[in-house]
């Protein structure tokens, strides 16, 4: 399931920490995320392999993927589903 995230904008950084300057304004477009996490299952079934390091409960959120790794996951999801995410 997808949800809706409506478009609008805040401030991100922290003037007190060096790292998180400037503060500065993001704005974002509205777009729709996963309503649930992706879990170790699904990413399995969908790739063929689990990058995670808390394998043992499948129904646990994937995690050490990258950016790229997502890209392809999503490309496999849509072949596989017949739609677009």
């Amino acid at each position: 399931d997808m949800i809706d995230v409506q478009e609008g904008a805040f401030m991100m950084g922290n003037q007190n920490y060096p790292d998180a300057n400037p503060v500065h304004k993001v704005t974002l477009q509205g777009f729709k995320i996963a309503k649930y996490e992706t879990t170790q299952f699904i990413w399995q079934a969908v790739t063929g392999y689990n990058p995670s390091s808390q394998i043992g409960n499948i129904l646990k959120p994937v995690e050490n993927i990258s950016w790229q790794e997502v890209q392809n996951f999503i490309i496999r999801l849509n072949l596989l589903t017949a739609r677009n995410y």
